[in-house]
């Protein structure tokens, strides 16, 4: 390991399972908004930004403002985030041993 300069991750799927997350937010601000989120809702959820996400389930709805819905999606991921995101099986150990080798690394990831 010791050859390694350095050591890039993406966050989500590789450190910490947030997409659960993610999906249970988007489910309680769509419920709010008098939509019911289904599969059919997942490539305009998963995988996109925080203003993609909300101005879909404004448009499923037929209701709401997406700065606001935004804002909301984002508060509450947050709050969940901060409860406690799981770690990926393995992710902590292997954080711990590019430590203890001296080797750098760092998140290279787009969620906020």
């Amino acid at each position: 390991m010791s050859e390694l300069g350095a050591v890039l991750f993406d966050m989500d799927g590789t450190l910490v399972d947030t997409e659960g997350l993610w999906w249970r937010t988007t489910e309680e601000v769509a419920d709010g908004l008098g939509h019911a989120l289904t599969d059919a809702d997942a490539p305009e959820v998963v995988g996109r930004a925080v203003e993609d996400t909300a101005a879909h389930l404004v448009r499923a709805a037929g209701a709401g403002d997406a700065a606001t819905v935004a804002a909301e999606l984002t508060e509450n991921f947050f709050r969940k985030v901060e409860a406690g995101a799981p770690m990926r099986p393995g992710a902590m150990g292997l954080l711990t041993e590019l430590a203890a080798q001296g080797v750098p690394f760092a998140l290279v990831s787009a969620s906020p």
